[in-house]
């Protein structure tokens, strides 16, 4: 099954009809009106489905607790179900990815992916959120500052 094909599918499904990609070769699902994933063909001539979501944004307090979080939970990619967390260099946004191949997709895979994918979203919104709101006003940098090593 192609992209355009499983897209097209996968709309009918979950009651949108049919959806496709946009000029940009991207489309995004909404839902519950709280989450919002990105969906577009990878780099590799089609094989690969791309999700992905913003999931915080780089606060101006507390980066190393925030930076940390995000190392922490994509290590081995138990807490991001198979994928990873990442900074966007040009908005400092947080963002949840992931890389699916084609070839292993039929519509109900997708679907269920998605569900996992949305939940995981959720948990890290939160736990970055958490994450600043703990770290702000702490002295946990400064005392990263005492360690002999490069602070920036």
């Amino acid at each position: 099954m192609n992209l355009s094909d499983l897209l097209s599918d996968l709309g009918n499904q979950i009651g949108l009809g049919p959806v496709k990609l946009d000029d940009s070769g991207v489309c995004r699902l909404v839902f519950d009106g709280d989450v919002s994933i990105d969906l577009e063909a990878g780099d590799d001539d089609g094989n690969s489905l791309l999700l992905h979501s913003v999931v915080g944004t780089t606060p101006p307090e507390g980066r190393l607790a925030y930076y940390s979080a995000l190392l922490t939970g994509s290590y081995l990619g138990t807490q991001t179900v198979g994928g990873s967390l990442a900074l966007d260099p040009s908005t400092g946004e947080a963002v949840l990815w992931t890389s699916l191949e084609i070839a292993q997709l039929d519509t109900e895979v997708l679907a269920n992916k998605l569900t996992a994918f949305t939940q995981a979203i959720r948990h890290w919104t939160g736990e970055l959120a958490n994450t600043h709101e703990a770290e702000v006003g702490s002295d946990a940098e400064e005392d990263f500052s005492r360690l002999s090593m490069l602070r920036v």
